[in-house]
């Protein structure tokens, strides 16, 4: 039987260094966490910036990888590398590689993110003299390879003041949109007969959780029946942040009373300015005249079908092309 005598290990809490070994650039590399404010609104999408130093020293760096990310009340979205720069902090020069991550706050109260642990391997100058000693005679790459170190990175805390939406003037119609938005809104045919589709329209083009983005409930279309939207979602930028969202929802005028199609509002909050904002699509003209019976869906069966067989699930009925016999109404 063979054992080991126990190992007496140390334990830390993971620290960014101390600002003095930064200036004096005595740091191989470090990293920092940057957030644009210090104050959020729940539901509010903002990007952060994780900045990775690397001193001049170093020759190459790669496999980078994240060990921790802590995040209290946020949800973490994409990250995207930004371009590299170098800057210089007290004695010591820098290749800069940010990283920018989409934070949304999903809470209110205190929020914080941090401290975000990374390792990264780096490629340090060799200090054999026999390198030095083949290159004074010219012979070159037999040493050129450098010293490759595994570096581990942490970074500082950050805190967050997540702030209620206001209550005071809440538009009717809010459904927890939070960001800056535009919108257009088209629909047609507009001369149809009752029960007749028109396709309605709604782009939604801004900044904000794009993903999140529904249509509220409009109380002035009682007189239409209202099918469920198709959803598509364009991008702008690669966290996702920016972009258009289309929404194509089917509405069937139920009476030859209707005369249009009533104004669509969408409201959301814009963190920027503080306040509600409601975007409105004035009425649509609309032509509805009587509409035909439609025909019962045939459906196919089988002839040896079992007789204690349920009977099949009628199919969608297709849209006529033509209106059949027509007769005035007495």
């Amino acid at each position: 039987k063979l054992s080991t005598l126990p190992l007496q290990l140390k334990v830390l809490k993971p620290n960014a260094p101390p600002p003095e070994a930064v200036k004096s650039g005595s740091q191989i590399a470090f990293m920092r966490i940057v957030l644009p404010k210090k104050e959020v609104y729940l539901g509010e999408v903002l990007t952060a910036e994780l900045q990775i130093y690397f001193r001049d020293v170093v020759q190459n760096f790669g496999n980078f990888q994240f060990t921790a990310m802590p995040t209290e009340g946020f949800t973490v979205g994409k990250n995207v590398p930004g371009q590299n720069r170098r800057v210089q902090i007290g004695n010591g020069i820098y290749t800069l590689v940010p990283i920018q991550i989409a934070l949304s706050a999903i809470k209110t109260g205190p929020l914080s993110i941090g401290p975000i642990t990374a390792t990264v391997v780096v490629e340090l100058p060799s200090n054999n003299r026999q390198r030095d000693l083949f290159e004074q005679y010219g012979i070159r790459g037999l040493f050129s390879r450098g010293e490759q170190r595994q570096v581990t990175l942490a970074t500082e805390a950050e805190s967050v003041q997540s702030l209620p939406l206001p209550t005071a003037n809440v538009p009717p119609n809010f459904n927890g949109a939070v960001g800056s938005y535009t919108m257009n809104v088209i629909a047609g045919p507009t001369n149809v007969a009752t029960g007749d589709p028109i396709t309605v329209r709604v782009q939604m083009s801004g900044r904000g959780a794009l993903e999140a983005l529904t249509l509220p409930a409009q109380p002035s279309w009682k007189d239409f029946k209202a099918y469920p939207p198709t959803v598509n979602l364009e991008l702008a930028d690669q966290l996702g942040r920016q972009g258009t969202k289309t929404f194509e929802q089917i509405v069937t005028p139920q009476s030859t009373d209707i005369h249009e199609l009533p104004a669509f509002s969408f409201s959301f909050f814009d963190p920027d300015a503080k306040t509600y904002r409601t975007l409105t699509q004035p009425p649509v003209a609309l032509t509805v005249r009587p509409g035909g019976v439609a025909p019962a869906p045939v459906v196919a069966t089988v002839k040896n079908s079992a007789a204690n067989e349920p009977p099949p699930a009628q199919d969608i009925v297709h849209i006529k092309p033509r209106p059949g016999t027509l007769a005035q109404i007495g």
